[in-house]
């Protein structure tokens, strides 16, 4: 019945993310993560966007961007359901689709009682949106 009925644009489509916090080059040339005006930006789900990290390499002394999701596995590959791991990008897009729906769909927790958007845990968002 649910399925019917709820909708999940913020994990299909896209949703907005306010922050105070960015990225900020320092003198040096180094990133750090700085508190500073809110900012909004939409997220888009629906595109593919790569990830990588940073690592630094002792010989120049600099910081290399190492790309990840670059296997030289076969594309139709797919790891066991418990190496699949979740971005901040997708864990934002759940937290958006339960403050879009908890209180409009009245969701309640295990006792019965109405849930507040900021107090939903892991089993109720297992049992309303995942």
């Amino acid at each position: 019945q649910m399925a019917d009925t709820s909708t999940f644009e913020e994990m299909d489509e896209g949703y907005h993310h306010t922050t105070k916090y960015s990225w900020i080059r320092d003198y040096y040339g180094h990133w750090r993560y700085e508190l500073g005006e809110e900012t909004t930006e939409y997220v888009k789900m629906d595109q593919p966007r790569s990830c990588s990290y940073q690592k630094w390499n002792d010989i120049t002394k600099k910081y290399e961007t190492v790309a990840l999701g670059n296997s030289s596995s076969p594309k139709n590959a797919k790891p066991g359901v418990e190496l699949r791991g979740i971005t901040l990008r997708q864990l934002r897009a759940i937290m958006a689709n339960i403050k879009r729906r908890c209180a409009t769909e009245i969701w309640v927790d295990y006792k019965g009682e109405k849930l507040d958007p900021k107090k939903v845990n892991l089993y109720d968002a297992d049992r309303y949106v995942i």
